[in-house]
């Protein structure tokens, strides 16, 4: 967004809005030029920097983005091996490794969130990941009532259909866990996540993976001091 073309565009973009919405001023305010005395032996012309426009993009637009880069790099600089880890356990990372379960997590995985989480082991909390990420979803959907306890018409369907049309039947039930896995992403958060593992008493069986848990629900979003103690992340 640094740039003049960038900056020209919103500021066409403000225009317009102006223009829609009928207001009265749309363009930057003139400012009268202020003569400077020139000395006897100066033959250069001073750069004109009395342009509304320049001086806005020079003292506001940059000035903005340069501090807002800058805040960025000095509050996260230090944090971003933990949140390459924490990323980690984001329900999307979890359903996607259940998928193959056989294949081997980064050999320096978790090791800052070990360092950070007093009390955790990097061993077991791998071996609690990989084992953990292939039960999520089921565990996840039984932790909801059913919509029919009893529905036998989906098995009945399928004694009777011929070859061709199971065939038919086990591509469209492809299709239909693909559409099921992103619906599963969009439904499964960090804070269900921690309702599965306390509502059937698998706290004992995770220790490690419910600290990491706790410990990314808890993370505030906001470095705030008037805000810290009431921020949450939302998934």
């Amino acid at each position: 967004m640094r740039s003049d073309i960038k900056y020209e565009k919103i500021i066409d973009e403000a225009k317009q809005f102006c223009e829609e919405h009928d207001q009265p001023e749309k363009d930057f305010k003139i400012i009268r030029l202020k003569k400077r005395k020139r000395q006897i032996d100066e033959n250069a012309e001073k750069e004109n920097l009395n342009s509304p426009f320049e001086k806005y993009k020079i003292n506001t637009y940059f000035m903005a983005l340069d501090k807002i880069t800058t805040s960025f790099i000095s509050r996260f600089s230090g944090a971003q091996d933990i949140l390459k880890d924490l990323a980690l356990l984001s329900p999307e990372r979890l359903i996607e490794f259940g998928k193959d379960p056989e294949q081997e997590l980064p050999k320096n995985c978790f090791n800052y969130v070990a360092e950070w989480i007093e009390g955790i082991s990097l061993e077991n909390l791998k071996n609690e990941y990989k084992v953990f990420s292939t039960s999520v979803v089921p565990l996840h959907d039984g932790n909801k009532f059913p919509a029919n306890l009893h529905d036998t018409s989906i098995i009945n369907e399928k004694t009777t259909e011929s070859k061709s049309e199971t065939l038919q039947t086990s591509e469209s039930e492809i299709d239909h866990d693909e559409t099921e896995s992103i619906c599963y992403k969009n439904t499964i958060t960090v804070s269900s996540i921690l309702h599965v593992l306390t509502s059937f008493d698998l706290v004992s069986a995770f220790p490690n993976l419910y600290l990491a848990y706790k410990a990314l629900g808890t993370v505030p979003a906001s470095s705030a001091s008037a805000e810290r103690s009431f921020s949450k992340v939302y998934y």
